[in-house]
């Protein structure tokens, strides 16, 4: 079989020890994070080239920024999109419980997917053992680390869980529990 160098790692992650795949996988966040500041600076950059070749009449050359610019764009979503992968699995070698759902550290775009997904999954779980409902929780954080104190993916969280039909209530400021039921829509179907 041809194995990709993410699977191998993936595969290494699993055969480490809790604590040695926690840490690898913070340190692969850390460095996708890092490529994505990278990729959203050199997008900024070429946006500005492309902006002053626009102002000077050189529209080849400002369309030519503005693709490379894009290439910039397609990298930053990238290497966002595998951060975010990086920190769930954090979260996975961290966390005992499978009814949680901990969205700390990711972008608002990030925590939206990552919570359909936990939904589905779990809908789909009470669906094979004939469960009416359960309840769920979520850790969308205070805001602390926030613009201006407010937790944006909070917000977002309880936007899309009306959006999904599904009550919910605040345990503390940072934690919401959900119930969910075998009925409940998966998110392809909303």
């Amino acid at each position: 079989t041809n194995f990709s160098e993410a699977n191998v790692e993936r595969v290494i992650k699993v055969l480490l020890q809790p604590e040695e795949a926690k840490r690898m996988a913070l340190h692969d966040f850390e460095e996708m994070r890092n490529l994505a500041a990278h990729h959203s600076q050199l997008k900024a950059e070429c946006y500005q080239k492309a902006k002053e070749a626009m102002q000077k009449g050189y529209s080849a050359v400002a369309v030519y920024y503005s693709q490379i610019a894009n290439l910039h764009k397609m990298k930053l979503d990238m290497y966002n999109h595998r951060a975010a992968n990086c920190i769930m699995d954090v979260h996975k070698y961290t966390q005992n419980n499978p009814e949680l759902l901990d969205l700390h550290y990711l972008h608002v775009l990030e925590a939206i997917g990552c919570l359909d997904i936990f939904l589905d999954r779990h809908i789909t779980g009470l669906r094979a053992i004939s469960r009416n409902y359960k309840h769920i929780f979520i850790i969308t954080g205070r805001g602390l680390h926030s613009t201006g104190g407010v937790s944006t993916i909070k917000n977002k969280v309880k936007t899309r869980l009306k959006e999904r039909n599904l009550r919910w209530s605040e345990v503390n400021p940072g934690l919401l529990k959900v119930k969910i039921f075998s009925a409940s829509k998966h998110s392809k179907n909303i």
